[in-house]
Parts: C-alpha cells; structure tokens; sequence
C-alpha cells in the first residue's frame, strides 16, 4: 500500500510540474518583444534543467550526507551478512524522507 501511495505521489507531482512548464511557456513568450521570444523560452528552458541537476545533487548531499562512504576495497572484503546489513543502513536512510 506504501509504495502504492508513492507511486501516485510522484504521479501528481510530474503531472503538476507538467503543467507548470506547459502554462509557463507561453507567458515567457509574450514577456517581452515578439523578436525575443524564442531566446527568452530557451533561457527559461535552459535555467528548468539546470535546476533539474542542482536538485539531485542537492538531495543528494542533503539525504545521504549521514551514510559514510566505503571505498569497494573494503566492500569487497565485507562478509554478506555485513554487506546485507550496509544495505539495510542505506535504505533506511532514504526511507525517512520519501
């Protein structure tokens, strides 16, 4: 039921953001001269995908900050019941905040 309930989440918010971008479009278009609107919606495409990437890396930093890392070396030398258990730690620490 969980997961049930994430996958519509996520379903609502790219559906939102979808339309956020559709109706954003044509606003940015008709800002400004005629002449300049091809330019005006490519910089706004433009600033949407390198948020895009500021986002991942920040959640990244943000959710992840409290696993350490573990070069394979050592992961290598790990018994399974030691890597199960890594693993165990590395979803429970993603779970909290989705």
């Amino acid at each position: 039921m969980n997961y049930t309930l994430f996958l519509i989440g996520l379903f609502i918010i790219a559906a939102g953001l979808g339309c956020l971008e559709t109706a954003a479009n044509p606003f940015v278009t008709v800002l400004g001269p005629e002449s300049g609107g091809h330019f005006r919606l490519n910089l706004a495409q433009t600033f949407n995908s390198f948020g895009a990437i500021i986002a991942v890396v920040f959640g990244q930093s943000l959710i992840l900050s409290n696993v350490p890392h573990q070069p394979q070396e050592v992961l290598d030398k790990m018994t399974p019941e030691q890597l199960s258990a890594r693993k165990h730690s590395l979803v429970l620490s993603v779970q909290t905040p989705i």
